[in-house]
């Protein structure tokens, strides 16, 4: 689609001058680190908590909202940025898949290339080659590359995310309806029975309608982001109510699931049905506390500046991060040395500082598109110095 889609009747935010560049969201740059933070959580605490403790596995379960708040940020940013500035597809589409794309590929080479010199098959070259042809379709060479796979769908997504934005209230909320009760429906499928989508079975988590009620609601919040980030100021105490009741309501059925039989494990997959409903919760959680954090912060304070640099590294952050833990995990070092019960936070401190700091470090070369997609910083930092 090359041409620029139609001038919008949504108030909030294409009412406004088209060419003006839109406002820097604050309020997303701590909602984006706290689900980077608690993200990275779900995977220390899948290789450093030893057994399957009730407990942690609940907490587990309440980390799990990382994956849609993901893609619910993502559309709400896209939408955002598009209805400020619009421009072709033929231009939008490109730089996107370009920011995104190029670090897929990358890094789904690296994580292949580690796995192949960790493993037996080192040597035998026709199967690296194998392996990363099938890992680049399907997501697989690590655990959190699925991620990319489904943001790129939802770039082409966007003329459709664009064009529900542009609707009045009530077919969006109609819409929306629909995207949650499908959402329910597709995740009720992938967790009780087996085998339920043939042979996309072993795909569904790297597709888009796996995750269709954030990436609709992010479009809507987009759309209506003055109207909505509004309302999370002005009802913070509602949101706190609907974070707790949210949480209860998954804890409940955590603790339903180990009655019927089910694993610590399993009981708290990202998959179950009810994480739809949470992840809504605490995004919108999330979202409060970075108004709380909007509204009081200073432009050139240690803290703006701290966050505003872990922002924009974050991404090559997530990049990395599965890349660090492996490497921790690498002989019996770490099981050796480490008491079960700290495992988990000196694991968490360790992947944080590498990760950031090997996130920096490449942000700074001229190699940081390819493996941060972002662009070179190198220059920018020595004006800064």
């Amino acid at each position: 689609m090359s041409a620029t889609l139609s001038p919008s009747s949504t108030p909030d935010l294409a009412a406004s001058p088209g060419r003006r560049a839109p406002r820097h969201v604050h309020e997303i740059d701590l909602l984006r680190l706290l689900t980077f933070a608690s993200v990275i959580a779900v995977h220390v605490l899948s290789f450093s908590v030893p057994g399957s403790p009730v407990g942690w596995y609940g907490a587990d379960s309440l980390l799990h909202f990382t994956r849609q708040v993901f893609f619910g940020l993502t559309s709400f940013v896209l939408v955002y940025g598009y209805l400020k500035r619009p421009r072709p597809m033929s231009d939008f589409w490109p730089r996107r898949f370009l920011l995104v794309g190029v670090p897929y590929v990358v890094w789904t080479f690296v994580y292949v290339l580690f796995g192949w010199l960790t493993s037996n098959a080192i040597g035998n070259v026709p199967n690296l080659v194998e392996s990363f042809s099938s890992d680049l379709f399907t997501g697989n060479a690590k655990y959190h590359l699925y991620f990319l796979l489904v943001t790129m769908q939802v770039y082409l997504l966007v003329p459709g995310l664009v064009f529900l934005a542009r609707r009045t209230l009530r077919t969006q909320v109609i819409v929306m309806a629909i995207a949650f009760a499908l959402q329910i429906v597709i995740l009720w499928m992938f967790a009780y029975s087996k085998n339920p989508f043939g042979p996309l079975t072993g795909y569904t988590e790297a597709l888009f309608p796996t995750d269709i009620f954030p990436i609709v609601g992010g479009a809507v919040a987009g759309a209506h982001s003055a109207a909505f980030l509004d309302w999370v100021r002005r009802r913070r105490g509602v949101v706190l109510t609907i974070v707790l009741l949210a949480a209860g309501l998954t804890l409940g059925v955590y603790v339903l699931q180990l009655t019927l039989g089910q694993s610590p494990e399993t009981a708290s997959t990202e998959m179950q049905p009810v994480e739809v409903v949470w992840s809504a919760a605490a995004g919108i959680g999330l979202l409060t506390i970075g108004s709380i954090w909007a509204d009081r912060r200073r432009d050139g304070s240690r803290t703006s500046t701290l966050i505003s640099w872990a922002s924009d590294r974050s991404f090559g952050i997530y990049l990395v991060h599965p890349l660090v833990i492996s490497v921790i995990l690498l002989g019996h070092w770490f099981v050796d040395w480490i008491p079960g019960p700290l495992r988990f936070p000196v694991m968490y401190v360790m992947v944080i500082v590498i990760a950031a700091t090997t996130s920096d470090l490449l942000r700074r070369t001229v190699v940081s598109m390819p493996f941060t997609g972002r662009p070179f910083a190198g220059r920018r930092f020595a004006r800064e110095r």
